[in-house]
Formats: C-alpha cells, sequence, structure tokens
C-alpha cells in the first residue's frame, strides 16, 4: 500500500513540477503525507519487531515500553496524515473555485481539521499523567486520564463525517463548469475517488470496536495499525488522483 501511494505521489508531482509547471501547496501537503507514511510504515515495523499482535503475559518489560512508546507515536503520526491529506484536496478545490461560497466553505473546513488535528494531538500527550505512565501501565485502558475508546470513535466519526462532505463539496462547482458531458462524468468519477477513501475509513472504524472491546489491547492492536495504514494509503491515492490528468494527456500525446 505504501509502494502505490508513492507511485500516486511520483506521478503526481511530475505533472504539477514537471509537464505543467504550477506546483502548489496541495502538492507540498501531498508529499509531506507520503513521508509521514513512510514514517508510520517505520513504526509499524518497530512494532512488529517487538511483537505486537502477541499476547501481553509473553511479552518482557522492554517489548511493552517500545510498544506503548510507538503507538504513542503513530497516533501522532495518523492524525497529523489525515490533516494533511485532507487539506490538501480542499487546496485543489480552490484551484477552480469560482464563487465565494465555495471558497469560504473550503477555507472552512481547512481551518476545521488543523484545529481538529491539535486538539487531537493535544489529547495524545494528556491521556496520562505523567506521559511516562502510558508505558508502564501499558495494556490497562482504565489506567488512562482519557478515555481513548471515547476518542477514537469521536475522531474516527468525525473523519468519516467529513470525508462524505469533502465528497459533496465540489458538486455544484464541477456541474457548473462548462465541458461537455463526457469531460464532466470524467471529473466526477475522478473527484469521486475519495470514496474508497472513506469506505476504508469505515472498516478501519471496526477495527477499533475489536481493540477497544479487547481483554489484551497488545493482543488485538497489530489488525488498528494495519487499517490505519491502508486508509492513509488509500487516501493519498484518492488524493493524487485530481493532479495526475497532464500525465496522462502527456503519455497519449507521445
Amino acid at each position: 500500500m505504501t509502494g502505490l501511494a508513492l507511485i500516486f505521489v511520483v506521478l503526481r508531482v511530475i505533472s504539477r513540477f514537471w509537464i505543467m509547471r504550477n506546483p502548489g501547496m496541495d502538492d507540498v501537503l501531498l508529499i509531506l503525507s507520503t513521508v509521514v507514511l513512510c514514517g508510520f510504515l517505520a513504526s509499524l515495523a518497530v512494532s512488529v519487531h517487538n511483537h505486537a499482535g502477541y499476547p501481553s503475559v509473553t511479552l518482557d518489560a522492554g517489548n511493552i515500553e517500545a510498544l506503548s512508546k510507538t503507538a504513542l507515536l503513530v497516533e501522532i503520526l495518523y492524525y497529523f496524515n489525515i490533516c494533511f491529506i485532507k487539506c490538501s484536496i480542499l487546496l485543489t478545490y480552490l484551484r477552480f473555485a469560482v464563487t465565494r461560497i465555495f471558497r469560504r466553505l473550503c477555507k472552512g473546513t481547512i481551518y476545521f481539521h488543523v484545529f481538529l488535528c491539535i486538539g487531537s494531538v493535544v489529547a495524545v500527550f494528556s491521556q496520562t499523567d505523567p506521559l511516562s505512565k502510558m508505558w508502564t501501565a501499558a495494556g490497562d485502558l482504565n489506567d488512562y486520564r482519557i478515555n481513548l475508546a471515547v476518542l477514537f470513535y469521536v475522531t474516527a466519526g468525525i473523519n468519516i463525517a467529513t470525508d462524505f462532505w469533502i465528497l459533496v463539496l465540489p458538486i455544484k462547482a464541477l456541474s457548473q463548469i462548462r465541458r461537455p458531458r463526457g469531460e464532466k462524468i470524467v471529473l466526477f468519477c475522478v473527484f469521486g475517488a475519495g470514496l474508497f477513501a472513506s469506505v476504508a475509513s469505515i472498516v478501519r472504524l471496526r477495527s477499533i470496536a475489536i481493540y477497544v472491546n479487547a481483554e489484551d489491547h497488545l493482543r488485538n492492536s497489530l489488525s488498528l495499525l494495519l487499517w490505519c495504514m491502508i486508509e492513509m494509503s488509500v487516501a493519498i491515492c484518492c488524493a493524487s488522483v485530481t493532479g495526475m490528468r497532464p500525465i496522462w494527456l502527456w503519455i497519449i500525446r507521445q
């Protein structure tokens, strides 16, 4: 999934930086999100190395501490990456925004995601007092100052809701573009590619439910990490599609 996301981002970068020579902040954010995705992959490898998915009773103190510290890192990386991806999509919308209302809605949604990301990261750092208690009491969510189940459910629910909001946001603007009907259909399909990421977000919600309701959280953490990885990778691919048209046209001409 990481390799697929890298291919899509490279194709978009070629389209925007080399063919069109019109890069923007939306492209920069997608590149940053890919870097964060690679960091998430490295964290996932560290988790597997420390036996993520094994029963906690079979792990020593070093493994539990490493897994808990990695869990803290992946939570932060996930929230930042989702913010980067969605803000990139919204900045792409601003490229063809012609009405003041549409521009304000896009900018308002960007501000919302920035504040949501900041609030989520603050909540992650505030989950135990002191923070070191997170890895000394690993595996017992009752020792946490913040209800992690509520945090995960709320942020996941908001992300799913904003997925669909971002999908429907450009419909009116796209329908007003004066292009042949066939091209409009292609445009709607391209911008509707985010539906795949929304489906991945919904499936990830089920892995959250399994994780928070499990008696052994360390044993059930791996599936949650994997679905986070899948969700972010699919979202990056979907976000990249909107900027890849120039490279397909260039290939056809060649």
